[in-house]
């Protein structure tokens, strides 16, 4: 999991960590959200219905790792039957234990991901898309249910975003999620650079903190809006230069933007 948050953070792009619990699953419509449920391995059966219902409505479930293996009760699914195979589009046919990183070349996608630990082998059922594929089973599969759809990836790739370039998974995930409609993320990816995005009614807040060791030029990726921006806080001279942040090294740079 903090795989992809510090992955998705050095784009620019600010994602939220909540329990099950705290997330409102009583919406009528999810289109444009998306979950991450990065190796998670106990999946409770009261919460299955709730994903089915949060996928059905539009949302997009980003699934990686041994996520399900157990249920809340630590009964081993693969072996009692697979609670999530009808959301998921299919069931694992066997988990290796790997010593050497797996690359996922997934499907449409050009850099390939590495999967560190463990690689999942998914028997798909009827419908399902593979992605990726690992002699007759798959990799990585695509599964539409309802309005919204699952994309399945049994390896653990934030794992290896975090042990080594975040760059490929941030890259994966922006194009899944469709980052774009984003008011303001990174144009690319930098390594060991933060940046937090907060909205009010009035303007957008962004705070970047620069821990790379080096001054990093960063040209911001926006929805095509024009809003008049202001620095509120800049430690070591950090500039805001239209769509251009300059941040120096050990520096926290806050930006407003008004609406």
């Amino acid at each position: 999991m903090l795989g992809y948050f510090k992955a998705l953070s050095e784009r620019g792009i600010t994602p939220n960590l909540k329990a099950f619990e705290e997330y409102d699953f009583s919406r009528p419509d999810y289109t444009g959200q998306t979950i991450i449920l990065a190796h998670q391995i106990a999946v409770p059966l009261s919460y299955v219905p709730l994903l089915e219902s949060f996928v059905r409505k539009g949302g997009k479930l980003i699934v990686d790792g041994m996520t399900g293996f157990y249920d809340g009760d630590v009964h081993n699914q693969m072996l009692t039957g697979f609670s999530l195979k009808n959301l998921f589009g299919g069931c694992i046919s066997e988990f290796k234990r790997i010593d050497t990183p797996c690359l996922y070349r997934l499907k449409g996608y050009e850099q390939p991901l590495p999967g560190y630990g463990w690689k999942g082998l998914i028997r798909p059922d009827k419908g399902a898309e593979t992605l990726s594929r690992g002699g007759e089973l798959s990799l990585a599969s695509r599964f539409a249910f309802g309005k919204g759809e699952v994309v399945w990836v049994p390896g653990l790739l934030g794992s290896g975003a975090w042990q080594g370039d975040g760059a490929p998974l941030a890259g994966w995930v922006c194009r899944e999620c469709n980052t774009d409609r984003l008011p303001y993320s990174f144009q690319t990816y930098h390594r060991d650079v933060l940046m937090k995005l907060s909205e009010t009614k009035e303007a957008y807040m962004a705070v970047v903190v620069n821990k790379s060791g080096t001054l990093q030029t960063i040209a911001l990726k926006t929805d095509g809006k024009k809003r008049p921006s202001e620095v509120l806080f800049a430690d070591k001279g950090g500039v805001v230069n239209g769509d251009i942040l300059t941040v120096h090294p050990e520096e926290t740079l806050v930006v407003c933007w008004k609406k």
